[in-house]
């Protein structure tokens, strides 16, 4: 983090201190690489392009941990002190706790931008359309762009999920119509993410085919989707997320399934799942902080189903488990996330699950699994939280 943050700084330094550009009489677009967004109700900005704006300069203490921004305006000299990893600056030598601490993401140095504004004295007014800040500094004015926070998730086929807004879980159709077009996505699977955001269309919903029985346009089942442009190498283990922050904190680690050790906890754990615990083997295992305790959990996928035996073969213990091995206290415990059996015997779509992703896609810290359900032709993602208390299904969002 230390060298990350000293890089930032490096090019943080765009100009002498009070070299600030003339004013205009057009309010200035600030041109950001990262973007501007909300994060836990506060607007949160990269630095950089505020400190071009303002002329600020900027040095970075190593053994403080710490980067000072200088600026002068009017003979009047502003001395900012912001400490890596802490909510405590100082202003010209006064006190200042920042909402949060200054963060970094893609590259970019974050920070809490109202109490910045404050500190250096800037004037601002946040404005819906466009959705950003309009910024004031004297005679000069400039404006922000600002993400709306509305942050989508959507399959490898293009199909929406859901996602967050405004701090809560939407489902795919109440986030489809928040979304204009032209948010930026990043694309994810098990093991890595791409760093080059891409552009999202607005999402569309296909439109039933009329029938002679039916001349209007029936319902259709199928929901939104979003159109993307998605790597040549993204098979159907990719997603694509439209949250700015760091996603991926922490890198899982896929283990060989045959060779984990879990098998005995396995099966005591799937004891009442309604799956065959004698049957069952582990075909997916995936080694993984989920809570950011600096303890690696493990997320193991369970299945009773034989390779290549007729779905008409199936029996009501067939199906699959997903299932968490963490450490509580000084114990490790194995338990089920969520598992799906064969309703009937003969059900030609056995489940079977796949864990395609760890994300954090709601910046608390801590990692969400997005899991594929596939029953014979059919694959639906769910969205589990599973770190710290009781696991629970965020999406799709459960009907009221």
């Amino acid at each position: 983090m230390r060298s990350r943050w000293r890089c930032l700084v490096g090019v943080l330094v765009v100009s002498a201190a009070g070299a600030a550009p003339p004013a205009g009489k057009e309010p200035v677009t600030l041109a950001t690489p990262q973007p501007a967004f909300v994060l836990a109700d506060q607007s949160v900005v990269p630095l950089r392009p505020l400190l071009d704006w303002l002329g600020a300069g900027s040095t970075w203490k190593d053994i403080e941990r710490a980067l000072y921004v200088l600026r002068v305006q009017g003979g009047k000299r502003t001395v900012l002190r912001l400490v890596q990893g802490s909510r405590e600056a100082t202003v010209d030598g006064n006190k200042l706790t920042l909402p949060m601490a200054p963060f970094t993401a893609r590259g970019a140095l974050y920070v809490p931008l109202k109490p910045l504004l404050g500190a250096l004295a800037i004037t601002a007014r946040w404005t819906d359309k466009p959705h950003g800040i309009a910024l004031t500094d004297g005679a000069r004015r400039a404006f922000l762009p600002l993400l709306a926070p509305r942050y989508a998730l959507v399959a490898r086929d293009g199909a929406l999920i859901g996602g967050r807004s405004r701090q809560a879980w939407v489902g795919r159709d109440a986030l489809a119509v928040q979304l204009a077009g032209g948010e930026p996505y990043w694309f994810y699977n098990l093991t890595q993410g791409v760093e080059a955001p891409v552009v999202g269309g607005k999402p569309e919903t296909p439109a039933a085919e009329a029938t002679p029985t039916t001349p209007a346009p029936a319902p259709t089942a199928a929901g939104p989707t979003v159109k993307l442009p998605w790597p040549e190498a993204a098979n159907s283990g990719w997603v694509a997320f439209a949250g700015p922050w760091n996603v991926m904190p922490r890198q899982p680690r896929p283990l060989d399934p045959k060779t984990t050790g879990f098998e005995a906890d396995m099966r005591k754990a799937l004891v009442g799942t309604g799956l065959d615990p004698a049957a069952a083997r582990i075909q997916q295992a995936v080694r993984v902080d989920l809570d950011n305790d600096e303890r690696e959990d493990v997320l193991l996928v369970a299945t009773t189903w034989e390779a290549g035996k007729p779905p008409a073969e199936g029996k009501p213990t067939d199906g699959a488990c997903l299932l968490l091995r963490h450490k509580v206290g000084r114990e490790t415990l194995t338990a089920p996330v969520f598992s799906h059996a064969c309703a009937t015997p003969g059900n030609p779509h056995p489940v079977d699950i796949s864990v395609l992703a760890t994300l954090d896609l709601d910046a608390d810290g801590m990692l969400e699994v997005i899991c594929a359900l596939r029953a014979g032709k059919d694959t639906t993602l769910e969205v589990w939280h599973c770190a710290k208390g009781p696991a629970k299904r965020v999406l799709p969002v459960a009907p009221r």
